[in-house]
């Protein structure tokens, strides 16, 4: 793997675009998903640091990002496992057509 991490990085275009949004610093952000430190939001905005699967900390971002858990489980699992998002991103879009019902 090159120094960017492999996937089409959408959690951290919707993450950089979230925080522009709503006028959040990295810190900001880092604080409402219980980091200690910004920069690891920076390095998941600019692809330099895969999404935190592990231990349902996508739930904390699902939460501050006022998103689905689901869909955001869904978008981060095709971007960290890009061999896989030709599976997940139809399924992605069966789940949002879905909801809007």
């Amino acid at each position: 793997m090159t120094e960017e991490v492999k996937g089409k990085n959408r959690i951290g275009k919707i993450i950089q675009d979230f925080r522009t949004q709503n006028d959040l610093t990295q810190q900001d952000f880092a604080d409402l998903v219980n980091y200690r430190y910004g920069n690891f939001i920076g390095m998941i905005e600019k692809g330099k640091s895969q999404f935190p699967l592990a231990k349902g900390k996508w739930l904390d971002y699902a939460k501050a990002l006022n998103m689905d858990p689901t869909e955001i489980l869904l978008i981060s699992l095709g971007d960290v496992f890009p061999e896989m998002a030709s599976y997940l991103d139809p399924v992605l879009e069966l789940y949002k057509k879905k909801s809007k019902k």
